[in-house]
């Protein structure tokens, strides 16, 4: 992902914002949100503030991009309200993720997991 100069500061607050919803809608506590972004625990409020934040870092903008596939993805395939979030608490849902919820696996704070589940989600959708 290439993010032109200048543009960190914009994606940052709306980034933010719109993580915000996600994680109310998955019902995320600041730990998880923050776990979830790889965020320090002093970033805490940076979750909480998106309209003052400094530039997010491009991990963090990543971080972003593939919480924002997942939720797309996720509420195609289950559009009917809090499928989706329901979806994510509950063990066992995704084969890789060995029994444990989509959202106890994000918040190991590995990229990668959130690449596997953003992919694994849309692959559903074809």
């Amino acid at each position: 992902m290439v993010i032109k100069r200048g543009t960190h500061r914009d994606l940052s607050g709306a980034g933010l914002r719109t993580f915000g919803r996600i994680a109310e809608g998955w019902g995320l506590n600041e730990a998880e949100q923050t776990a979830i972004l790889s965020l320090n625990l002093n970033d805490r409020s940076v979750v909480s503030a998106a309209d003052h934040v400094p530039p997010l870092s491009e991990d963090t903008l990543l971080r972003l991009s593939y919480i924002f596939r997942i939720y797309r993805a996720i509420n195609t395939l289950l559009p009917a309200e809090g499928r989706a979030a329901q979806w994510m608490r509950s063990p066992g849902k995704v084969p890789m993720f060995e029994g444990r919820s989509a959202i106890e696996t994000l918040t190991t704070g590995h990229l990668d997991v959130l690449r596997m589940l953003a992919e694994y989600l849309e692959a559903q959708c074809q």
